[in-house]
């Protein structure tokens, strides 16, 4: 394998490695067609529908979200077995932030994830309340 300087020419092509190829300067030609504000449309109309869908698995489970999520988590009063419910989650591997050190004891932040993350912790919320008398 022949080298020169700092890159392997052979796996490079000859290229130097920050020259772009044809290919990657079409991509950057597509990329700047597109409007700036697109990615961040699909992203916000995901990220609410995933809000929806969590919302309505707590709500399925008797709990109420604090308002709409104005971030990527809702807080939820659980009320006095929000400590049990934390660490229930937690054994399902549902990871979950219980808000007594923000003066909310009660409840617990859940973080709005992936449609794949939210049905994890749907799975994981219906087991630990099945399992609760």
């Amino acid at each position: 394998m022949k080298e020169s300087g700092f890159y392997d020419d052979e796996r490079l092509d000859g290229r130097p490695p920050a020259e772009n190829s044809r290919g990657s300067g079409r991509g950057s030609t597509l990329a700047a067609s597109i409007p700036t504000n697109l990615h961040e449309d699909v992203t916000r109309t995901s990220r609410r529908r995933s809000d929806r869908a969590l919302e309505r698995t707590l709500r399925e489970h008797g709990l109420e979200p604090a308002g709409p999520a104005v971030a990527n988590f809702l807080f939820v009063e659980v009320g006095d077995d929000a400590p049990a419910l934390f660490d229930a989650l937690l054994r399902q591997g549902a990871i979950v932030r219980p808000m007594g050190a923000f003066g909310a004891p009660g409840a617990l932040r859940i973080t709005v994830g992936t449609p794949e993350e939210n049905a994890f912790f749907a799975e994981a919320l219906a087991s630990v309340r099945a399992a609760t008398p």
